[in-house]
């Protein structure tokens, strides 16, 4: 009995991080990228053509061979362009935050603990990866409009798009080549 217990809170310990999705993400953009990772977005009825998400899921981040630590996503917000392209990617965390929670949450990011001191976390957000001329990755917190825990984590990515590739996919967004 004591063995299987211990199988038990093993399995309850590490199971949970087993069931995340790690979202690995490259300067390209390629909305391969996501059903690489796992994910299956799908489009709601009245959405444009080249907007798609995914509902309550956990992730992690993987750029560059850096693993970001793992949260769990309510939202997921796809924007895809002509040839599979990705314009950009909006996730929200699901769990609601209070101001020190967000203060953790944004030093486990990388976050120097000395910048929070006296900042309005609301309309904080640092960048995740360092500028450059393909995209950007920002990190931050937006309001939960709820007195107790106040804030949500907000992650988005945008790529770099000339004119002619930001035109978008007529129809309904079809799943990537394979897919």
């Amino acid at each position: 009995m004591r063995c299987i217990l211990k199988i038990l809170l093993i399995y309850l310990t590490v199971a949970p991080l087993a069931l995340a999705i790690e979202l690995r993400l490259t300067e390209k953009g390629d909305f391969r990228e996501i059903f690489d990772s796992g994910l299956r977005p799908i489009r709601l009825s009245g959405m444009s053509d080249s907007a798609v998400f995914v509902r309550t899921v956990p992730i992690s981040l993987k750029i560059s061979d850096k693993v970001y630590p793992e949260f769990k996503a309510k939202r997921v917000s796809i924007d895809v362009v002509k040839d599979h392209l990705m314009a950009g990617i909006t996730v929200y965390g699901e769990q609601k935050l209070t101001i020190d929670e967000a203060s953790a949450m944004a030093i486990k990011w990388g976050v120097d603990k000395s910048l929070l001191g006296n900042a309005d976390l609301e309309n904080f957000a640092w960048s995740v990866v360092p500028k450059n001329d393909k995209w950007r990755v920002n990190a931050g917190f937006v309001s939960s409009y709820n007195v107790e825990k106040p804030l949500i984590f907000r992650l988005s990515l945008s790529w770099k798009r000339s004119f002619k590739e930001m035109e978008m996919h007529q129809g309904l967004l079809p799943p990537p080549p394979g897919y």
